[in-house]
């Protein structure tokens, strides 16, 4: 009895192909937010942008520390984030209060749920290459373009919908975002 479909062309094939569309956006906008995670230039522009220093009694070079304390704690098993400095007057004074310290945990347990969501794109987007492509050989390399195209546009119009966001309401947008996240 012949196959029901013709190889590569049935609803198994097709939601691989969807689920690879899906999947280079997703790991592509998460390496992302990844980056400016770990990114002290990014978090350096907010004290110099926003006189920072004179905000919060802190000297800048404590404050500049602290961005890479920040980043560093994102990245570790730390499941608090301490971190004590130096104020204007010479005391040494924690940087958070609990409350901030508080969400600054919650931030990175939603960071790790990132990562990990990045990496399972990636391996996803990786394997259906490797298995779709290379070893099974169910699409061409022009259909791999092809499919590599449209969610290029897919992530190009996410991107956008994220940038007309943030220029049109962005105050509103972080509101609304850490409304649903936390």
């Amino acid at each position: 009895m012949p196959p029901a479909h013709p190889p590569g062309r049935g609803p198994i094939h097709l939601l691989a192909l969807c689920l690879f569309l899906i999947a280079l956006p997703i790991a592509l906008l998460t390496a992302n937010i990844r980056v400016a995670f770990n990114a002290p230039s990014l978090y350096d522009y907010s004290v110099r942008k926003y006189d920072a220093p004179a905000l919060a009694g802190v000297p800048k070079e404590e404050l500049l520390r602290a961005n890479r304390e920040l980043i560093r704690y994102f990245n570790d098993d730390r499941t608090v984030f301490s971190l004590m400095v130096r104020d204007g007057q010479g005391n040494i004074v924690p940087l958070f209060s609990p409350q901030e310290t508080a969400h600054l945990a919650d931030v990175k347990a939603l960071l790790r749920r990132l990562y990990a969501v990045q990496e399972g794109a990636l391996a996803y987007v990786l394997m259906f290459v490797v298995g779709v492509v290379v070893w099974a050989r169910e699409i061409s390399v022009r259909q791999l373009a092809w499919a590599i195209m449209a969610s290029t546009a897919l992530t190009i119009l996410i991107a956008g919908l994220i940038a007309v966001t943030a220029l049109v309401g962005f105050d509103s947008a972080w509101a609304a975002l850490h409304q649903a996240l936390f």
